[in-house]
C-alpha cells in the first residue's frame, strides 16, 4: 500500500470541475486520530462513488429530455430523483469533508458574484458620470468594500483582482454565508423537495457537485476510466455483442455493421442492436473524421463508461443557432417580426421588430446580478424609411432588472418583463436622422460595443462587415 506520505490527497477541483490530484506534502496521519483518518479515507473513497451516481443522474435526465446539451439538464428535476437522495445522505454523513472538497467552487462562486456586482456599480456610475463618493456608497452597502481614487483604473481593468484583494472569499464565514444565502433562496423558491427540507446544507453542497458535473459537459471528454459496470449492465440486458471481443480485452468497441460512427456530430457511435448512442472518450472529432475515412482497417474506439443514451442522436453542439425569426435585412424592417438566436451556452439574443421600432435584448446565462436581481441589456431604436433610404431617429440603452423567476421565464418568453426594479437608462439619442446602409450600420456598431456575445451579433448581422 505504500507509506502514508505517498498517498494522494484531493486538494482542489479545477479546470471546469475536473479533478486535480496532487501529492500531499504532509503525512496523512499528522495530528489526527486513527478514527478520523479512517473517516476521511472513507469519505474520499465515497467521492468516486458519488460522481458515478451524479453522472448516471445526468444520463437519466438526458434520456427523458431528449436534449443533448448541458443547459437542457434541469438541476431541480435531477434533485428529485432517488439517486440524488443517496448523494444527499452521503454528503450529510461526511459534511465537513464535502464542504472542504467544494471550498474552491464556492469561493469562485462568491468571487464571481461580487465581481459582477462590483463591475455593474462601476459601469453604471461612470456611464452616468457619478462621483467616487457615489460609487463607494453603493459598494459599501452591497459588498462592504470601498476603493480609492488611485484604484479606479485597476478596478476597471481587472475588477476581479480588486475584489479579491478586498474580500476574503475563502474564509469559513464567507463559505457558510454563501451556503446560508442559497438555503434562503431555496426556501423562497417553489422548487421544494423532501430531500432538501430534511438536509438543507447537504442539499446545497450536493447541487454544487451536480452543477460541477454538468459543467464538464462543455468539454465532454470524461476522465479515462475502466470501470464499465453500468455500461456492461446496459448492453448485456439488451443482448448487444459490443461488450465481447475487443471490449472484453481492451475496453474498446469495434466498429462493424452493427456499431457505426455517427456522422456530422461530436464523437459518438450508435449500436444498432441495442439502439443506443455511445459518446467516445479520448477521441477528438477531427481524429474520428479522419479514421472513419480510411479504407480496409479494423477500427476500435474507447467508449465513455457512463455517457450513453437510448436512440440515435445525431445532433451536434453548435456555436450559434437561429431558433425563430430571420436575420437582419432592411426589407424585414416593415414587418412585425420576433427573432431569437442562442449559442451553446444558451445565451440569448432577442430582436423585436414592429414596423417602426427595433429592440435588441441580450440574455446571458452568467448574467450580472445586483441585490439578487438578474440584469440584461437592451438597445431600442426607432426608424423611418422613405425614398432616400432608412434612417434611425432615436436610440437608447438600458439595464433591465429581473427576479430569478422572471429571468428564467424570459429565456423563452419575449413578453416577460423585468420588474424587479425600475430600469436604468444610460444614454439616448433623439430627433436624429442617421442613415443605415449595408456598409454603415449604427445599430451594429453600438451593439458590438455594449453587448458581450459578439458571435450572436455577427450571426444576426451576417450581411454586415466588421466595423472598426
Amino acid at each position: 500500500m505504500g507509506t502514508a506520505s505517498s498517498k494522494k490527497k484531493l486538494l482542489r477541483p479545477e479546470n471546469n470541475g475536473r479533478k486535480v490530484w496532487e501529492r500531499s506534502k504532509t503525512p496523512l496521519h499528522t495530528g489526527r486520530s486513527l478514527g478520523e483518518r479512517s473517516k476521511n479515507l472513507k469519505a474520499m473513497h465515497n467521492t468516486n462513488k458519488t460522481e458515478k451516481i451524479l453522472k448516471q443522474i445526468i444520463v437519466n435526465q438526458w434520456s427523458k429530455s431528449q436534449e443533448l446539451y448541458p443547459q437542457g439538464i434541469d438541476v431541480f428535476e435531477c434533485s428529485k430523483s432517488k439517486e440524488f437522495k443517496t448523494i444527499i445522505l452521503e454528503v450529510d454523513e461526511n459534511f465537513s469533508f464535502y464542504k472542504k472538497y467544494l471550498r474552491v467552487l464556492i469561493s469562485k462562486d462568491i468571487l464571481d458574484g461580487a465581481t459582477k456586482t462590483f463591475s455593474f456599480i462601476l459601469s453604471s456610475a461612470f456611464n452616468n458620470q457619478k462621483s467616487l463618493e457615489f460609487i463607494n456608497k453603493h459598494l459599501k452597502s452591497s459588498l462592504g468594500l470601498t476603493i480609492s481614487n488611485n484604484e479606479i483604473v485597476m478596478a476597471q481593468k481587472s475588477p476581479a483582482s480588486v475584489v479579491k484583494s478586498k474580500l476574503d472569499v475563502s474564509s469559513d464565514q464567507a463559505i457558510q454565508d454563501r451556503i446560508d444565502e442559497l438555503i434562503l433562496a431555496y426556501d423562497q423558491s417553489q422548487h421544494q423537495n423532501l430531500n432538501y427540507i430534511s438536509h438543507k446544507e447537504s442539499f446545497v453542497l450536493a447541487l454544487y457537485l451536480l452543477e460541477s458535473e454538468i459543467m464538464k459537459l462543455d468539454n465532454p471528454i470524461e476522465d479515462i476510466s475502466n470501470d464499465y459496470s453500468l455500461f456492461e449492465k446496459h448492453f448485456k440486458e439488451r443482448n448487444a455483442t459490443l461488450v465481447e471481443g475487443q471490449f472484453s480485452k481492451y475496453k474498446l468497441v469495434e466498429i462493424d455493421d452493427n456499431v457505426q460512427i455517427v456522422k456530422g456530430a461530436t464523437a459518438r457511435i450508435h449500436d444498432i442492436i441495442s439502439d443506443t448512442t455511445i459518446f467516445l472518450c479520448g477521441v477528438e472529432d477531427y481524429l474520428l473524421d479522419y479514421l472513419s475515412e480510411l479504407k480496409n482497417i479494423n477500427l476500435s474506439l474507447k467508449p465513455s463508461s457512463l455517457y450513453f443514451v437510448n436512440g440515435k442522436f445525431d445532433k451536434s453542439f453548435i456555436i450559434e443557432h437561429l431558433e425563430i425569426g430571420e436575420y437582419f435585412d432592411v426589407k424585414n424592417l416593415d414587418k412585425e417580426l420576433i427573432t431569437k438566436l442562442y449559442d451553446n451556452q444558451y445565451d440569448n439574443l432577442w430582436v423585436n421588430i414592429d414596423g417602426s421600432n427595433i429592440t435588441f435584448e441580450e440574455i446571458l446565462q452568467d448574467a450580472s446580478t445586483f441585490n439578487n436581481m438578474y440584469i440584461s441589456q437592451v438597445i431600442h431604436a426607432e426608424y423611418v424609411s422613405n425614398c432616400k433610404g432608412l434612417f434611425v431617429t432615436h436610440i437608447d440603452h438600458e439595464f433591465i432588472f429581473y427576479t430569478a423567476e422572471e429571468f428564467k421565464r424570459r429565456q423563452s418568453d419575449v413578453c416577460q418583463k423585468g420588474q424587479a426594479q425600475k430600469r436604468i437608462k444610460t444614454f439616448k439619442i433623439d430627433n436624429s436622422e442617421i442613415p443605415i446602409t449595408d456598409s454603415d450600420n449604427i445599430l451594429f456598431l453600438i451593439l458590438k460595443i455594449k453587448f458581450e456575445n459578439q458571435m450572436l451579433l455577427e450571426e444576426y448581422f451576417n450581411k454586415v462587415g466588421e466595423l472598426n
